[in-house]
C-alpha cells in the first residue's frame, strides 16, 4: 500500500512540475488547466492533485465511458494507493450499461451504481471519498445533490478524454449541472473549501465566439437555411463592443482565423490525408472554429493525425476531427447535386463541409443521438451559413428513411455490423462510406459500392473511431488486465472466444521468444497489413494490447510501438508481435514474436508460421472485402468469412 508520503516517488520530474503548477492556479482562482501530449501521464497527475489538494475531500473523477473508469481507476490505485482513495464509488446513468461486459473489475472491487440516494449516502462518509462517474451521469450526481442533500464536491477532475463530445465537455468543464459549492457561498455541512477543477484541455483562455447553446427539450429535427441566418466569418470581440479598440480585435481576430485555417489546410494535404482539390477546397472555404465556441483558436485548428505506426484504436478527438473528417470525404467522393446522410456527428463540422461540396443543388442530413452534439450542430451550422442542412436528433441505427435515397452514407462512427435499416436508404449507385471494425481489434475506414447482391469496398483507409454512443451494433469492449499491476491490457471483442480471467497474470508467466526471419520496413501500410492477416487467420484473432510507460521501461513487455503491440490470445497463453533493427539496416525490422504461458512457445511458433505464411504468398497481394445482408438470398462466399447478425463480411487476399 502506497502511504500519502511515498506516493510522490511514483511521479516523474515533469509531473511533479504539473502537479505544483495546478496548485499555483488554485491558490490564484477555482480552476487549473494543463494540456499534455498522449503518454504524459495526465491521469497520474490528476490523481496527485487530488491527493494533495483534499486529503479528505471528495473528489469527482469524469470521464466518456465507463469501461474507461475501469482504467482510471487502476492508475489512482497504482498511483495514491487504496487508503489515499478512501471509499470509492463509481456512478452510472445507464443500468444496462453498468452491466455490460467491461466493468467486471469495477463491479468486483466497488459499488457501480445508477441510484442517486447511494451515491449521496457514500458522498457523506467521512475520510477521503474518490467517486468516478460518466461525463452521461452528470445528470444523475446533480439529482443525487438537490433531492438527497449530497455535499458538493470538493475538486473535479475531468479527463478531456478523445471520446467526449464538445459541447459536453465544454458544460462539465464550466461546473453547469455539477454540485459544485457557489465561490462564495456557505460552507457545506462537511466544512469543505471551495471546490477547484481541474481540467483538460484548455477551454477557457480564449474569448468564445457565441455563447454554447443552453440544455432543455431537443427538438426530434432542425432543418437549418442559409436564409434564416447572418453568416458569421470573424470570432465576436468580448461583450460585442462596437468601440474601434473592439473592431481592431475583431479585425486582428479574423486575421489570426485565417492564418491558423490556411496553415491547417496545408498540413492536411501535406500529410497526404487530403487528396483532391474538391476537399482541399471545402476545408480552406468551410470555418471550424463557429463549432467549438470557448475553445483556443490554436487548439480549433490543430491536427492530431488519426491514426500511428500500427495503432488502430478505437477513438474520436476534437483534435483528429479534421483529419478524420477528411479521410471520410475522400472515401465518399461527393459530387456537387449530391444527397448525404451522415451519421454519428460529433460537432457539426463534417456536415458543413459536406453542405460545401454537393452545393446549393444537394442535400445534407446529419444524424447523432448525442442531445449535447446535435445543440453544437445546429448553433455553428447556423453561424456559418452553410447550405440547407437538415440536422436530426434519431437513432443511428435506424438512419432517416424520409430523406431517402441517398447518393452518400457515411459513417462517423465505428461499428462492428450494418443495421438492417441502413442498405435499403442507399440509392442503386449510391456508396457507403463507414469505420468497420473487421475482427478484434482490427478497424478499417471502408468505402463500399454496390456490386450485384453485395457491396465491395472501393477505398480502404486505417483509421479508427469511437463506438457510436447508443450502441449501432451492440459491440462490448473488455479490458483485461494481463499484469497483477495492471500496467498491460488486452482489448477483447464480442467475437473473440476468449476467458479473460484465464489471462490475468499471463505475463508473470513463462516467456518464450521466436524470430521469423521476415523483415519488414517500420512503416505504417506494410505492418498493418500484416496486422490484418493475422486478425483473419488467428482462431482468436488479433487484440490491441496496451501497456504503460513503466511497463515498457522496466520490461513487462517489449512491444515495438509506444502504446504497446497487436497480441493474439490463447487458452491461458498470450503472443504478441515485436520488431528489432536488423543488423544490416536501420530501417529493415525482423518481426518477432512474444509468447507467455504455459503454452506460450507453442502460441508465439504459431503466430510465427502464419506471418511466415502471409510474407510467403499474400505479402504482395491486394486485400479485397466484401459485404452483404444476412439475408440476402445468395451468399457470397471467400478466404475469410465473417457472419453478424445482420451482414457477412468476406476478406480475400488476391
Amino acid at each position: 500500500m502506497t502511504s500519502p508520503e511515498t506516493w510522490t516517488d511514483r511521479l516523474r520530474p515533469h509531473q511533479l512540475e504539473a502537479v505544483a503548477q495546478a496548485r499555483k492556479a488554485f491558490a490564484a482562482g477555482d480552476r487549473a488547466t494543463q494540456v499534455l501530449s498522449c503518454g504524459a501521464g495526465k491521469t497520474r497527475i490528476g490523481a496527485a492533485v487530488a491527493a494533495t489538494l483534499t486529503a479528505n475531500g471528495l473528489r469527482l473523477v469524469l470521464a466518456p465511458t465507463v469501461m474507461l473508469l475501469a482504467q482510471l481507476l487502476r492508475e489512482y490505485r497504482l498511483t495514491l494507493g487504496d487508503a489515499t482513495l478512501g471509499t470509492v464509488l463509481v456512478v452510472c446513468s445507464d443500468h444496462d450499461a453498468a452491466e455490460r461486459a467491461g466493468v467486471d473489475e469495477l463491479q468486483a472491487l466497488h459499488v457501480v451504481t445508477t441510484d442517486a440516494a447511494v451515491i449521496a449516502a457514500a458522498a457523506s462518509q467521512p475520510g477521503p471519498v474518490t467517486m468516478l462517474s460518466t461525463y452521461a451521469s452528470v445528470a444523475t450526481l446533480s439529482r443525487a445533490h438537490h433531492e438527497h442533500a449530497m455535499p458538493p464536491v470538493d475538486i473535479l477532475i475531468a479527463e478531456a478524454h478523445r471520446t467526449v463530445s464538445g459541447l459536453l465537455w465544454r458544460r462539465v468543464a464550466a461546473g453547469v449541472r455539477l454540485p459544485l459549492p457557489a465561490p462564495h457561498g456557505p460552507a457545506t455541512r462537511r466544512a469543505r473549501r471551495a471546490g477547484p477543477q481541474l481540467a483538460q484541455p484548455s477551454l477557457r483562455h480564449s474569448p468564445p465566439t457565441r455563447q454554447a447553446p443552453e440544455s432543455g427539450p431537443l427538438p426530434k429535427e432542425v432543418i437549418v437555411t442559409a436564409q434564416n441566418i447572418t453568416p458569421s466569418t470573424q470570432a465576436s470581440t468580448p461583450g460585442g463592443a462596437a468601440s474601434g479598440e473592439a473592431a481592431e480585435t475583431s479585425h486582428d481576430t479574423g486575421l489570426t482565423i485565417q492564418r491558423l485555417r490556411s496553415a491547417f489546410a496545408d498540413r492536411l494535404c501535406q500529410q497526404g490525408i487530403v487528396r483532391t482539390p474538391a476537399v482541399e477546397d471545402a476545408l480552406r472555404a468551410v470555418p471550424r472554429h463557429p463549432f467549438m465556441p470557448g475553445v483556443p483558436l490554436e487548439q480549433v485548428y490543430a491536427i492530431m493525425r488519426p491514426h500511428t505506426t500500427g495503432d488502430s484504436v478505437v477513438t474520436s478527438s476534437i483534435a483528429a476531427e479534421p483529419a478524420l473528417a477528411a479521410l471520410l470525404l475522400e472515401q465518399a467522393q461527393v459530387q456537387p447535386g449530391m444527397r448525404v446522410l451522415e451519421i454519428g456527428a460529433t460537432t457539426g463540422y463534417a456536415a458543413a463541409l459536406l453542405a460545401h461540396l454537393v452545393g446549393e443543388h444537394g442535400h445534407v442530413t446529419t444524424v447523432n443521438t448525442d442531445a449535447d452534439v446535435v445543440r453544437t450542430a445546429i448553433a455553428g451550422l447556423a453561424e456559418t451559413g452553410s447550405s440547407t442542412i437538415r440536422v436530426v436528433s434519431s437513432q443511428a441505427a435506424v438512419g432517416y428513411a424520409d430523406g431517402a435515397p441517398y447518393d452518400r452514407l457515411i459513417i462517423a462512427d465505428a461499428t462492428w455490423d450494418v443495421p438492417p435499416a441502413w442498405l435499403p436508404q442507399i440509392s442503386p449507385n449510391g456508396r457507403l462510406v463507414m469505420p468497420l471494425r473487421l475482427r478484434g481489434s482490427m478497424y478499417r475506414l471502408i468505402g463500399f459500392d454496390r456490386t450485384n447482391d453485395h457491396w465491395t469496398a472501393q477505398y480502404c483507409d486505417t483509421a479508427a473511431f469511437m463506438p457510436p454512443q447508443d450502441r449501432i451494433a451492440d459491440d462490448p469492449l473488455r479490458l483485461t488486465a494481463l499484469n497483477e499491476t495492471c500496467t498491460v491490457t488486452l482489448h477483447l471483442h464480442q467475437d473473440q472466444q476468449v476467458d479473460a480471467v484465464d489471462l490475468l497474470g499471463v505475463l508473470d508467466r513463462k516467456r518464450s521468444e521466436v524470430w521469423t526471419g521476415v523483415r519488414i520496413p517500420r512503416d505504417a501500410g506494410s505492418i498493418e497489413l500484416l496486422h490484418l492477416y493475422l486478425a483473419c487467420a488467428m482462431e482468436a484473432g488479433l487484440s490491441r494490447m496496451t501497456a504503460t510507460t513503466d511497463a515498457i521501461t522496466t520490461a513487462t513487455v517489449t512491444p515495438p510501438f509506444e502504446w504497446g503491440a497487436m497480441a493474439v490470445p490463447g487458452d491461458g497463453d498470450l503472443a504478441y508481435i515485436t520488431l528489432r533493427p536488423t543488423a544490416a539496416s536501420e530501417l529493415m525490422y525482423d518481426i518477432g514474436v512474444i509468447g507467455h504461458g504455459r503454452d506460450g512457445y507453442s502460441l508465439a511458433t504459431h503466430v510465427a508460421d502464419a506471418i511466415c505464411l502471409w510474407a510467403r504468398e499474400y505479402r504482395e497481394n491486394s486485400v479485397r472485402i466484401g459485404l452483404q445482408r444476412a439475408d440476402a438470398c445468395k451468399q457470397i462466399d471467400g478466404q475469410f468469412v465473417f457472419d453478424r447478425p445482420n451482414s457477412r463480411l468476406v476478406i480475400d487476399w488476391e
